[in-house]
């Protein structure tokens, strides 16, 4: 098993301390374009690679399909994966009638927007049950949510983010691979990452290849 940590600020040494303790015999890499990272870290089973995601995302040759992707830096990393990997698309404008599907939200830049069921600051440890673990209440999962949502002119797409442990989600490169491979040519796309409660979205542009 190999987590891939993209980001190391307060949330990502969190998330590296409980899956080192959880899963001792894992191995990590650990992605960071801001902090300094403690080279003390780096052993056999870590790697370090302090540049920023984007120079990482885009030489990503190494990563495997079962690779775990923990993306806890302040950025949409599932588009920015789409973005190096093919350099025809671009971020624009997220159509604001997206805003109207969500109670709790808000904007990033002109093209992302975080959206959550919580309009209170969760529990780091929160766990991922079928009811809101503070106010007891039902919600539909908010990837099935956004899976539903129906602009004219952009096409949906989804990756889950599945609890690996309490406050910790993470997707297969897998799944990422998948969704880069499913952006076409002379189409718009929202792209959003998701689990239950919380998820970012981006719309992309994927202009029409010069004939």
């Amino acid at each position: 098993m190999r987590f891939i940590l993209v980001g190391f600020g307060k949330f990502g040494r969190l998330a590296f301390d409980r899956l080192k303790t959880r899963f001792s015999s894992a191995d990590f890499i650990i992605v960071d374009p801001i902090l300094n990272l403690d080279s003390s870290l780096s052993n056999e089973r870590i790697q370090l690679f302090p540049g920023n995601w984007e120079a990482f995302l885009a030489d990503c040759h190494e990563l495997l399909d079962p690779d775990l992707i923990v993306p806890v830096a302040p950025s949409n990393i599932a588009v920015t994966y789409i973005l190096v990997s093919k350099p025809e698309t671009e971020p624009t404008d997220l159509p604001k009638e997206v805003a109207l599907n969500f109670q709790n939200f808000s904007f990033v830049d002109r093209s992302t927007m975080w959206m959550s069921h919580a309009n209170f600051m969760c529990p780091d440890d929160c766990e991922e049950k079928e009811t809101c673990a503070i106010t007891g209440t039902r919600r539909r999962p908010m990837f099935n949510k956004i899976q539903d949502i129906s602009v004219s002119g952009f096409q949906t797409l989804v990756i889950r983010s599945s609890q690996v442990l309490p406050g910790v989600g993470a997707y297969t490169f897998h799944d990422l691979r998948l969704i880069c491979e499913s952006v076409v040519p002379g189409k718009n796309y929202l792209i959003a990452t998701s689990c239950k409660c919380h998820a970012i979205m981006s719309a992309i542009v994927a202009p029409d290849l010069p004939s």
